[in-house]
């Protein structure tokens, strides 16, 4: 069975990780520094996975840089398996995205590549298909976050999503990265109260406020990206230099920032980037979870988190 995923917490068996760019692909110092750092992230991160399960990362040396770039300024690499895929029970659905990610799960296996559909084509306003916002628990597959498209996207995935039951969310908000299933009727966000309790009425759920000083922090380096973006499609060494050290001044507070972008390895085991929230350390060891933690120190240089940078083929 090469794909079989009902839920977010069912023992992982097979994922996909993401991989980033080796050092020498770049010529700046700086670059070449993150980039060492975030191959050795990847590979703690791998170390830990490939414990319990089965790793498969995209080729990154077979594909030049992305013509794509981040606001970091840096070329797009495969970092985030799960912007590609949606795995619904036994059937892998392809999305528009990174290439390097869609060979590699095409190599593990037959995927439904939707990129071209004729429900698409008939569209008059192009738009993304932002696959960590449609969610699998149990029977349902939850469609949200599609800008007035969710109906459009719940229509696309009939064909291959037999036997599952769509709900399609008149919410802009349900996004994974914010919220995280621990369990049936276990989850943690960091949404407001009113956002969840009506939809998942049967859920014991840890709302956990979105602290000032994470919207401060977060809200001023992204404020800070858009100017300089421009000039980061090609960098001046000053330009980017500049930049770089307001990240670094940045980063230094990320680390203790808490976010629900985190990945179950089994009912009673998640990986997250940090266990400082003291509220979410007590909700976790109520449920008999225990975590352990993973480094990504450039997590919010590249907009992502630890579930982003995997996708889930087996849970069992």
């Amino acid at each position: 069975m090469k794909f079989h995923i009902y839920n977010k917490w069912d023992t992982l068996d097979t994922v996909v990780l993401g991989n980033f760019y080796t050092p020498d692909q770049f010529t700046n110092d700086r670059q070449k520094k993150i980039s060492e750092e975030m191959l050795e992230d990847l590979e703690y991160f791998k170390g830990i996975l490939k414990q319990q399960c089965t790793v498969l990362q995209p080729e990154v040396d077979t594909y030049p840089l992305e013509d794509q770039i981040w606001r970091s300024g840096f070329p797009r690499a495969p970092l985030y398996p799960r912007d590609s895929a949606v795995v619904v029970g036994n059937t892998c659905i392809l999305v528009a995205d990174h290439q390097a990610t869609k060979d590699c799960l095409n190599a593990y296996g037959n995927c439904v590549d939707i990129e071209h559909s004729s429900i698409l084509d008939h569209l008059t306003d192009p738009f993304a298909i932002d696959a960590p916002s449609i969610t699998v628990l149990d029977d349902s597959i939850i469609f949200a976050r599609h800008q007035g498209y969710a109906d459009v996207i719940s229509d696309l995935f009939k064909p291959y999503t037999d036997g599952f039951t769509h709900r399609v969310l008149d919410s802009h908000l349900i996004h994974d990265g914010r919220t995280t299933f621990l369990g049936p009727r276990t989850m943690i966000t960091l949404e407001s109260a009113d956002v969840y309790q009506p939809i998942f009425p049967e859920h014991e759920i840890l709302f956990v406020p979105n602290s000032g000083k994470r919207n401060v922090i977060i809200s001023a380096f992204s404020k800070m990206k858009d100017p300089f973006f421009d000039r980061l499609r090609s960098p001046s060494d000053a330009d980017y230099g500049y930049f770089l050290d307001a990240w670094d001044y940045f980063r230094e507070y990320t680390h203790s920032i808490f976010d629900t972008n985190l990945i179950s390895l089994d009912p009673h085991t998640v990986c997250m980037t940090n266990n400082a929230n003291t509220e979410v350390k007590q909700f976790l060891a109520k449920n008999k979870i225990d975590v352990i933690e993973i480094p990504f120190r450039h997590r919010y240089l590249f907009e992502g988190g630890l579930y982003c940078m995997t996708l889930d083929l087996i849970r069992r």
